[in-house]
């Protein structure tokens, strides 16, 4: 297995932009999800090392890089800060009573 160096600046490939983006993503993340992370990027290299199946660790990749993106948009970022504004109660319902609530607030 190859080494890859992502410290800024030594990248060159031309995806030093990307390599950025996913940065910024894991360091704004909380420890307890920046630990999911970990454990998560620990399982799909293990799953590559063991079977060559890259598709896990690509998927992981992607999933890192809508982080990163989804963090940079107002919107949503909005929605995620009125989401944990909201309380919540053993007696908010079903999930699918959540979504039909969600779905008609944006609608």
């Amino acid at each position: 297995m190859s080494v890859i160096d992502i410290r800024p600046g030594h990248c060159d490939d031309g995806h030093d932009d990307t390599t950025q983006q996913l940065r910024q993503a894991l360091h704004a993340l909380p420890p307890a999800s920046l630990e999911a992370v970990r454990e998560q990027l620990i399982s799909v290299v293990a799953h590559y090392e063991g079977t060559g199946d890259a598709d896990p660790l690509v998927h992981f990749a992607d999933s890192l890089l809508m982080t990163a993106r989804l963090n940079r948009n107002p919107g949503y970022l909005r929605s995620v800060a009125e989401a944990e504004a909201e309380p919540v109660s053993a007696d908010s319902g079903s999930v699918e009573d959540f979504m039909t609530r969600m779905q008609e607030r944006y609608a």
